[in-house]
């Protein structure tokens, strides 16, 4: 009431237009009458219109005008001939009068702009557009300590008012899908008929439903009326209710044969596996929707509805669908990790079927005949273990944007029609074993963004593939091929990379030249050899990551500081690499760890666009073959990085061998704890942090994490960083890092003469692991430009002046992309990969 009060002070001279917004029989009518008793004085002239919306259907909005004006200019017999009249008469009459009008129960614009004007966000009564629902939320909550019954009976008002189609939308939505994600409801709920957009809306607009963070949600007391619903006139017999969605309920019906033509959904997630008869679906014709899971049969399924417009069963127990199974309407079909041998003989019409999943369907023998599927979007067959051949009629869904085989390890060949998808985005072909050839007319798949064939046996890759145009993750992880001995071991590579060698190639093939969106690629552990890569590879200009991890050469072309986009370059394990050239300016990721024969670094001189880099060589032994170049190696990276980086808020991280603090850290300790003297404030840039790492192998994580916390005063801050833990360290390393101001509270420091570091690994799993030293050391900016680094001198370095030490977010690049990239090892390598960049594949197994 004082909100309202304060809306409504009689003192202001503008228009205020007040909305009482929630769903029937909450108090808003009771609320409107006391703000109504409790103002009318304060105003020259008031009406209250109650019932606006009975009176207007029975009576028409004559009356109402006429009522209005009489209340306000105290006239009796007023004659209003129509509306149109009657609007101009009010705004003739009242457009200089401070006056209080408040009209009840409004359910149409037509009856604002009849009374108050075309304002059509001004609403005082059930509809309301726009408005926050916060006020039915705090009414509903006193409601629950009133009788179930009596508060269901006031909450049915509104529910009452909706018409057929959203009275349905809100039982699905109260039965099965609160808390879901609105995307996922939608599609469902359209391929029945409902027509979500307008039914949500409309169940949005009566504050029925909200949606949080794109999930749909409900209050609990609509929830339970939406139950009550569904169960009224049969509240004991649930085989005569529209919806089941609970397992004792579901299994009670399926047991007991009890379902009828009432059922129309069924979801429901069984605890444990159950035994039910064939039959048990067979008397329930009108059934639309079916989720359902640890059901198993020794029969043969005879019938499911044929009003089915979703069916998801996992481990489906069967080995077919029904012969009478004729779905006309079905939009998605869900049978992951199903007996089935396959899904039906002949053609389906099965025009409305977008969706199909079949992955890890281990009897999976074929596919069906797609011709009666002309609109199917997404195809999911990975893990169907035993399928040897996917049907040819695949080649002629042209509306198929997503085809998933991955791990059909007998699939032996592959439709040569695949150029009729003209949608294609996504093919992936991944761990087919025994899949040798790729469609030579590949090319022509115009829309095709992600293609994956690494573990494949195949030998040469179409010379179309350059057409690729879109073509944005290619991944050939693990093609080693079995070439004819006559030919060279890296010769699956020569077909994607032409080699001046022509002796080891068998036919020649454009170059890369064609593949302009190509954004990353994965080589790994493709066994080439020196010479594989093409000294030209720098006209990818696309490309943003690259992983020729596990390969055999010794060198990198030096044109690969031309990709001038390239963000993170993989060369783990490769080890006969003996150098590196010098890298592109956008790198921000390098990770050599196992390259055992490299040797020599080139200067990091054009990392200048850098925000962070880390540096990862792990068990890079002849790197630092003894202390000095240990040192001078760790100073000398940081050093030429700081002095090209356009601002000093970024970060740099190198792991290298070394078992020694460097020379240059003032303030060292045994142990992972260090007190240092408070840096001070002026030029002050950051700091320089060394650490010397033991850690054990440790199987049960990707990656150890080290966790870095400076304490000052009661303040403290804290950062990790990741090792992969897969890599067997084979004795200490070094972890140097340049931490810049903007990373702290730098004002935390004023009036404080000491601050710590602590330096540690997380999780209980590594307790055998050890920081043996560790070293800080404040870094500043002098007024001749010069940096001081303890008591070592550097060059001059950018100075950015009072406006450059801008405030920015902290991001710790080696925790959010490093971490990530080395713990997902498991997934296939484009997906490592995405992981790494953040340019994520498209997830094939969500459909």
């Amino acid at each position: 009431m004082e909100k309202m009060n304060g809306y409504l002070e009689a003192g202001l001279d503008d228009v205020r237009f007040i909305g009482i917004c929630g769903m029937g029989g909450i108090g808003k009518t009771t609320l409107a009458k006391v703000l109504y008793n409790t103002l009318k004085d304060q105003f020259e002239a008031s009406s209250f219109l109650a019932n606006v919306r009975e009176v207007s259907v029975t009576r028409g909005l004559v009356p109402l005008q006429e009522q209005l004006l009489s209340e306000v200019l105290m006239e009796r017999d007023l004659i209003i001939w129509d509306v149109h009249k009657g609007i101009n008469l009010i705004r003739w009459r009242l457009c200089r009068k401070r006056v209080l009008v408040i009209l009840d129960d409004v359910d149409q614009l037509e009856q604002l702009q009849a009374l108050v004007g075309n304002h059509d966000w001004f609403v005082l009564g059930s509809f309301l557009c726009g408005r926050s629902v916060e006020e039915w939320k705090s009414a509903l909550n006193r409601l629950q300590e009133a009788p179930n019954e009596k508060v269901l009976k006031v909450l049915r008002i509104s529910y009452d008012g909706l018409d057929r189609r959203d009275k349905e939308i809100f039982l699905d939505i109260a039965c099965f899908f609160k808390g879901k994600d609105e995307d996922r409801v939608r599609k469902k709920l359209d391929s029945c008929g409902f027509n979500s957009d307008i039914g949500i809306r409309e169940l949005l607009d009566k504050s029925l439903i909200t949606i949080v963070n794109n999930k749909l949600w409900m209050h609990d007391l609509l929830q339970e009326m939406g139950w009550e619903i569904v169960r009224e006139h049969h509240s004991d017999k649930p085989g005569k209710w529209s919806r089941l969605w609970l397992y004792k309920d579901v299994y009670h019906v399926l047991s007991k044969y009890m379902g009828t033509d009432a059922v129309e959904a069924i979801i429901v997630d069984v605890p444990e596996m159950t035994e039910l008869e064939a039959k048990s679906f067979s008397t329930m014709s009108n059934l639309r929707l079916l989720e359902i899971n640890n059901l198993y049969s020794s029969g043969n399924l005879e019938y499911l509805s044929n009003n089915l417009r979703y069916l998801k069963w996992h481990e489906y127990p069967f080995n077919s669908l029904p012969v009478s199974f004729r779905p006309e309407k079905l939009f998605k079909l869900n049978l992951c990790n199903s007996r089935i041998k396959y899904l039906w003989k002949g053609i389906k019409p099965l025009k409305e079927l977008k969706f199909m999943n079949l992955s890890h369907s281990c009897n999976l023998i074929r596919t069906p005949d797609f011709t009666g599927v002309p609109n199917l979007e997404r195809l999911n067959l990975e893990g169907c273990t035993r399928l040897l051949e996917v049907h040819q009629s695949v080649g002629t869904l042209k509306r198929l944007i997503l085809l998933n085989l991955k791990d059909c390890r007998n699939l032996v060949s592959f439709p040569k029609n695949v150029c009729l998808m003209k949608s294609l985005k996504i093919l992936c072909l991944c761990g087919c074993l025994k899949l040798e050839k790729l469609p030579q007319d590949l090319g022509e798949v115009e829309c095709l963004e992600e293609l994956d064939v690494g573990g494949t046996a195949i030998r040469q890759i179409p010379p179309s593939i350059v057409q690729l145009v879109n073509l944005k993750i290619f991944s050939l992880h693990g093609c080693k091929g079995q070439p004819p001995k006559i030919l060279s071991s890296n010769f699956f590579l020569s077909l994607l990379l032409p080699n001046k060698n022509s002796d080891s190639m068998c036919l020649s093939f454009p170059r890369f030249t064609g593949l302009s969106s190509l954004q990353t690629l994965d080589l790994s552990d493709c066994n080439l050899l020196e010479g594989a890569i093409p000294s030209d590879i720098g006209s990818l200009f696309s490309l943003e990551a690259i992983d020729l991890s596990g390969n055999n050469f010794f060198s990198l072309p030096s044109s690969i500081n031309q990709l001038l986009k390239l963000k993170i370059l993989c060369l783990e394990k490769c080890r006969n690499l003996k150098s590196l050239p010098e890298l592109p300016p956008e790198i921000v990721f390098v990770g050599a760890e196992d390259c055992t024969s490299l040797e020599t670094i080139s200067a990091f001189a054009k990392l200048s666009r850098s925000p962070n880099i880390a540096l990862n060589f792990l068990n890079c032994f002849k790197l630092v073959e003894d202390q000095v170049s240990k040192d001078n190696l760790a100073v000398t990276l940081m050093k030429q990085w700081l002095l090209e980086v356009p601002n000093c808020s970024s970060q740099f991280h190198i792991f290298l061998p070394g078992n020694e603090i460097p020379r240059w850290f003032r303030f060292r300790n045994i142990g992972g704890s260090v007190t240092m003297t408070a840096p001070r404030l002026d030029n002050f840039i950051g700091f320089a942090v060394c650490a010397v790492l033991s850690l054990p192998r440790c199987m049960d994580r990707f990656y150890s994490e080290i966790q870095c916390k400076l304490l000052w005063g009661e303040d403290d801050y804290k950062f990790s960083v990741a090792i992969p833990s897969f890599t067997t360290l084979e004795s200490d390393h070094l972890w140097l890092a340049y931490l810049p101001r903007e990373t702290f509270k730098t004002q935390c420091f004023r009036g404080l003469t000491k601050a710590s570091f602590n330096i540690f690994y997380m999780g209980e799993e590594f307790r055998n692991a050890s920081v043996k030293m560790c070293g800080v050391v404040s870094l500043y900016m002098e007024v001749e430009d010069t940096v001081y680094m303890g008591q070592q001198l550097w060059p001059p370095i950018w100075n950015p002046g009072p406006s450059g030490l801008r405030r920015r977010g902290f991001r710790n690049f080696y925790t959010l992309s490093w971490l990530e990239g080395n713990a997902a090892r498991s997934l296939q390598p484009s997906a490592r990969l995405g992981l790494l960049f953040k340019f994520r594949p498209s997830k094939i197994h969500d459909i």
